[in-house]
């Protein structure tokens, strides 16, 4: 069964948000979290908003920078996507937001999301889905579309990696940035790379990126450009949208630590993203949910007859589950799950922490956003 968005109803596996409200929107960011236990990543907008905050960790990545204790690092924020529609961004704070809904498939560990905005009497839907591979964790994808309803229109699809990100909690003092960029580049083939370093521990982070879109759709082709800064590195496509037609466009991401990965970090991106591409979208997925239905299939239990309670374990065995540690790379579960930057602790918790695993669970209590 699906609802009028075509999406299923299965309220027992999904946790779906109804409407943008600043007011809740980082309590929602955190519960639509990603991860693959290697990472986890707060469920941001991709194309970001005032309220909102980023944040991408990595299993074992800790750091002190002159603070008190050592805290999980919060690194690059590598889902930056970002389109433009006559010189204005597709977003909710420069466009009226007509409809919104994203979804949580907690099965395969799967974003969803669609909003429909609206702009001088002209509306414009994006979607989008994006999962980090439980098959291969350093892999990541996103996949976004737009369709201009009313009317042609001149876009600028911007997809990039921002190394500006940084930890705002903390016991004592401000907000702090735990790493340096080192490299931040961009090629016109499409494809952008950052790598940054720990600043007490030296741990490197590197992050690779790459489109991929149907030419057919596009008559010229895009004009595709490049930016890139000290701490940031961004691929723009321009091309002319025809009203009424869907642009799909597919994001490979590759991302490597030095802590589990000997050699170049860049080379091991690369190798990744290769490897992706190869492989494409719909085997990824198809990878993803075969993986996800194993883990479910021996940490699923089943309630009948309350699918409240049913969705509340789910909800907290996923959070687990995502932050469980593939067996090669030792770290412990975090305390708040790894796409959480309140984990503190001192320097012996930067490997196997002392935490008890009940103290990631959480209670499911939301407010109601319909």
């Amino acid at each position: 069964m699906s609802d009028a968005w075509g999406w299923p109803r299965e309220h027992e596996w999904t946790i779906r948000e109804e409407a943008l409200d600043p007011d809740i929107i980082r309590f929602q960011e955190a519960l639509l979290s990603l991860g693959n236990g290697f990472l986890g990543t707060r469920s941001i907008l991709e194309e970001g908003y005032p309220e909102s905050y980023p944040g991408t960790y990595f299993a074992g990545v800790y750091d002190k920078s002159g603070g008190q204790s050592y805290a999980i690092v919060n690194g690059p924020n590598p889902l930056v996507t970002e389109f433009s529609i006559d010189g204005r961004r597709l977003a909710a704070d420069e466009m009226e937001v007509i409809k919104h809904r994203r979804y949580l498939d907690m099965r395969k560990a799967a974003l969803y999301r669609r909003t429909l905005f609206s702009h001088d009497g002209r509306r414009f839907e994006y979607r989008s889905m994006r999962f980090f591979s439980m098959h291969d964790m350093h892999v990541g994808v996103i996949r976004v579309s737009l369709r201009c309803f009313d009317a042609d229109a001149s876009v600028k699809l911007t997809l990039g990696l921002d190394g500006t990100v940084r930890n705002e909690q903390h016991a004592v003092g401000g907000p702090r940035k735990h790493y340096r960029v080192t490299e931040a580049s961009a090629t016109k083939d499409g494809l952008c790379y950052l790598e940054a370093r720990t600043n007490d521990r030296g741990i490197i982070v590197g992050m690779a990126k790459a489109l991929e879109f149907d030419l057919e759709v596009h008559e010229t082709g895009p004009e595709v450009d490049m930016r890139s800064d000290h701490d940031s590195t961004a691929i723009e496509c321009s091309f002319q949208a025809r009203r009424g037609e869907v642009y799909q466009f597919d994001q490979y991401l590759a991302i490597h630590t030095s802590r589990e990965t000997e050699g170049g970090i860049r080379a091991a991106c690369l190798r990744t993203l290769d490897g992706a591409r190869a492989t494409g979208v719909a085997a990824l997925l198809s990878d993803q949910e075969e993986c996800w239905e194993k883990k479910w299939q021996i940490a699923d239990i089943y309630i009948d007859g309350d699918d409240e309670v049913q969705q509340s374990l789910r909800f907290n065995m996923y959070h687990l589950l995502i932050s469980v540690a593939p067996q090669d790379i030792d770290a412990s579960v975090a305390p708040r799950t790894c796409p959480g930057s309140g984990t503190r602790g001192t320097s012996s918790g930067i490997r196997r922490s002392s935490c008890s695993p009940s103290s990631c669970m959480r209670t499911l209590s939301w407010p109601d956003t319909s």
